[in-house]
């Protein structure tokens, strides 16, 4: 009997270790070097699939041989594409070009997309300063943060 109960207790914890092993990472980073955008555009897919939670979305810049405390302002065009393929938004916002050791700086919290999936977003700079070395995107998952009535 009292083996029976231990190996329920087993196969609870394998079943949920196993569960907690196929669940979405908490967050994205990914950075695209000059290099590898694509004509200076840099381009990203986003897993907004999660309705129960929001998302935190930054922006990440390194400029080489900056290493300026006060970095010029850089323009970015940054357009979104639905899972479904269509133009959702596109806009304008700005941001401080990072140094050295790079710049992380939040664009939009607790995003909450009407249409779950996959999102691309693209992000154009409209000039950068010299030592540019890329763009980066960092989206973290809050779970359970959306409440539904």
């Amino acid at each position: 009997m009292a083996c029976g109960r231990a190996f329920r207790i087993l196969a609870t914890v394998l079943l949920a270790l196993s569960a907690a092993a196929c669940s979405r990472p908490g967050s994205y980073e990914r950075f695209v070097t000059i290099a590898q955008s694509s004509g200076g555009v840099y381009e990203f897919e986003l897993d907004l699939s999660d309705t129960t939670s929001t998302y935190d979305i930054s922006f990440y810049t390194r400029t080489l041989g900056g290493g300026q405390t006060d970095a010029p302002s850089l323009p970015l065009m940054v357009a979104w594409e639905s899972p479904e393929g269509v133009l959702a938004l596109e806009e304008k916002v700005f941001m401080r070009a990072g140094g050295d050791r790079g710049r992380v700086e939040p664009y939009r919290s607790g995003v909450a997309m009407a249409e779950p999936g996959i999102w691309k977003i693209s992000i154009r700079p409209a000039e950068v300063p010299e030592g540019f070395s890329g763009m980066g995107i960092i989206c973290k998952r809050n779970d359970g943060a959306r409440q539904t009535p």
